[in-house]
């Protein structure tokens, strides 16, 4: 593996398969999905309160939609406290 290569997959911390584009692959359709779902998660972490972290649409190396969430690590944090709040494994403090 060359150089620039290594430092290309650590950067994208991905797969090389999705990075390039596969001939064939329906990546609009598979964009427009993953754009659906996270738009219903940003719009539920906004009734939360929470403008960070976000969920961000992708596709794969082969065309499927992929949801990425990015934030902050307090925003992480957060996030993951409201979800155990509502699965009721803590208690509000």
């Amino acid at each position: 593996m060359y150089e620039h290569e290594e430092a290309t997959r650590a950067l994208w911390n991905e797969e090389p398969g999705d990075i390039v584009w596969v001939r064939g692959g329906d990546y609009i359709k598979g964009w427009r999905e993953a754009q659906d779902a996270a738009d219903v998660w940003n719009s539920a972490l906004t009734e939360a309160g929470l403008e960070d972290p976000r969920a961000v649409a992708s596709t794969g190396g082969e065309g499927e939609p992929v949801v990425r969430f990015r934030g902050s690590p307090v925003g992480a944090r957060r996030a993951a406290w409201l979800l155990r709040l509502g699965a009721g494994t803590v208690s509000a403090r």
